[in-house]
């Protein structure tokens, strides 16, 4: 048990999970082949195996081996102190599962095996018709395409890793490790081969399954995750995250499934990288359904509707469908978005909670649902989420990369009454939700833990969102519902500024961390642009809906001053103000955002093909 348990839950639940997302590990931190974020010019990544700094991390690293250890230590202390009133497994101790919402793999892995010109996926792009005459010939360059190779068995061993240290603390516990960005090699690039011929894109049952020596990226994460790989290390435990019948699945898209609770409930593990806004090789092409996944989601999902007993579906997964906070960019292509939430909103009577990651942050999104607005436009043009009984979560990170403090949640869940369509009534099915959790966090980062810092409980939810939405949260948990009152509480203007419940959220967002430089979190100021940017990031699935929800609120001082500016020529010409302020104010929010956050120098190419700016993405 290690020094730093952290102080035990205030209430239980008959049943809990462990959610750890975006942890990043490092092997090489503390050399010179450490990943480092260029903006935090006084970080050193490169630090000597003696330095005390080693087994903490700094802000602007990825996380060292030390801290990922550490971390599960920690959940494990958490888990032992805060026994559930009814034990999930083995003795008591053990969560009911683990979600790690993807990127396991520290960023820009395959940095390490450049050695002259970038060639992105020369180990196995079929299509080179985009690329430059020189970029080609390094395709058939064999030393060019070697390192790739060797990237992608790099970012195989992290994962395996990973997934042994995590199934030793866990042994009985189900363990479902989504697949993030950073967890393929290159960032973002991923191929499907389902079909045995490389057109495995388009979602057809080809006549070849692919195996894992066929399936690229896939099979090698497959092994990874099944513990298949090779090890000398005798005390080398393998992994058994995946099993032989996810094979079908995973090595067509990444994605697979777990039953538990009896088939009560349902894990879907979905791969979002292949609806990233960034996701390669087919960047300029729209395929319906790449890999099958949506198919299999609609099919996973009946199937928990019409289970003989009341049926409940987790839906997990790396990158959200929705807006991103920091660089305001559209995370999923339009068209996946507007398939997600056609599927999630027809099964919303099952559906108990949407779990992402990839922001590094802890945040939520959620659908508004005001004024008659569900979010849909029409059933082809979702620009803001629709009203869904669930929201979506997001898990903040373990890796200290973007200046947020280390951290994970226990999550409570139990047997209750489900909103279905936004309403409660005594023939809803009873089923499983979220009904609380506890957020803990690492404040020890690049110093001594002695000095005060270490691993500790940060806040438990029900607590510190309980003046917003007590009696919500008794009824419902943490539903849709629930996160509206949060947001209406936000917004409270009787404070003649930012409310309470505004600066609780974002002294939490970077989970804890107040270092001055941190743009986002507490020690900045939140004017009413800042108001007016949470609450549109909050429901805007689309860079269209974000402005337009900008443009919306703006109108709202339109309809104050309208009454006080008689005549039509007046009111008209008011309002073409109004309109261009707040067009002017969206786009300047927008570039204030991303002045605070320049990313790295990558291997990547600073401008892609389409014209796109690759450091407009989100996160590297």
């Amino acid at each position: 048990m290690p020094d730093d348990v952290p102080s035990s839950s205030s209430s239980f639940s008959s049943h809990r999970f462990l959610w750890l997302s975006d942890v990043h590990l490092d092997p090489y931190y503390g050399t010179s082949l450490a990943f480092q974020e260029s903006y935090y010019v006084g970080s050193n990544c490169d630090v000597s195996d003696d330095d005390d700094e080693t087994t903490t991390g700094r802000y602007g690293c990825d996380s060292p081996p030390s801290l990922v250890v550490g971390t599960i230590n920690a959940s494990r202390g958490a888990m032992t102190t805060t026994k559930t009133t009814t034990a999930d497994g083995g003795d008591g101790g053990d969560p009911s599962f683990v979600i790690v919402t993807g990127d396991v793999v520290r960023h820009g892995i395959d940095q390490i095996y450049v050695t002259g010109d970038f060639v992105e996926g020369a180990e196995s792009r079929l299509d080179n018709s985009s690329s430059s005459a020189a970029a080609a010939a390094a395709v058939d360059d064999a030393a060019s395409a070697s390192y790739h190779a060797r990237a992608m068995a790099e970012a195989g061993s992290v994962m395996g890793e990973f997934a042994s240290a995590l199934r030793l603390a866990y042994p009985n516990s189900i363990i479902v490790i989504c697949l993030g960005n950073n967890d393929v090699v290159p960032d973002y690039y991923l191929e499907l081969f389902e079909d045995g011929n490389g057109n495995g894109e388009g979602g057809g049952g080809g006549e070849v399954p692919p195996t894992p020596e066929t399936a690229g990226m896939l099979g090698v994460l497959y092994d990874a995750l099944v513990g298949n790989i090779d090890d000398d290390d005798e005390d080398y435990v393998p992994s058994s995250i995946l099993k032989s019948e996810d094979m079908s699945t995973f090595l067509r898209g990444g994605y697979y499934h777990r039953t538990l609770h009896d088939g009560s409930m349902i894990i879907l593990s979905l791969n979002t990288v292949l609806y990233s806004a960034f996701h390669g090789p087919h960047a300029h092409r729209y395929i319906d359904d790449p890999g099958g996944q949506f198919a299999w989601m609609r099919m996973i999902l009946s199937d928990c509707r019409l289970s003989s007993r009341p049926c409940s579906a987790m839906i997990v997964g790396h990158v959200p469908p929705a807006m991103g906070s920091y660089r305001h960019q559209q995370l999923w292509k339009e068209g996946y978005i507007r398939t997600y939430y056609k599927i999630v909103k027809e099964f919303d009577d099952v559906v108990m909670g949407q779990l992402f990651g990839h922001l590094h942050s802890d945040e939520f999104r959620v659908g508004l649902a005001n004024e008659g607005n569900d979010g849909w436009i029409d059933e082809n043009n979702v620009t803001s989420i629709p009203a869904l009984s669930t929201p979506l979560l997001l898990g903040s990170s373990v890796t200290p990369l973007h200046g947020n403090n280390p951290s994970f949640r226990i999550v409570r869940y139990d047997r209750g009454m489900r909103r279905r369509g936004g309403t409660t009534s005594d023939d809803d099915d009873v089923g499983y939700r979220i009904v609380d959790y506890d957020s803990y966090a690492y404040s020890a980062i690049g110093g001594d833990k002695n000095d005060g810092g270490g691993w500790s409980k940060l806040y438990t939810f029900s607590e510190v969102y309980g003046d917003a939405a007590s009696d919500i949260i008794k009824e419902e948990g943490l539903s849709s519902g629930t996160f509206r009152a949060i947001v209406g509480a936000m917004e409270d203007g009787r404070w003649g500024g930012e409310s309470p419940i505004s600066r609780v959220y974002r002294s939490f967002k970077l989970s804890g961390a107040n270092r001055e430089e941190n743009q986002f979190g507490a020690n900045g100021t939140c004017d009413s642009n800042c108001r007016d940017d949470y609450v549109c990031i909050f429901q805007s699935t689309t860079t269209a809906g974000y402005e337009r929800c900008i443009l919306e609120r703006g109108k709202v001082w339109y309809r104050v001053v309208r009454r006080k500016a008689p005549g039509t020529v007046a009111g008209v010409l008011f309002a073409v103000i109004i309109v261009g302020v707040a067009f002017v104010k969206c786009r300047r929010m927008r570039r204030d955002k991303r002045k605070h956050y320049d990313f790295a120098p990558s291997v990547h190419d600073e401008v892609r093909d389409d014209g796109m700016d690759a450091r407009d993405q989100e996160m590297i």
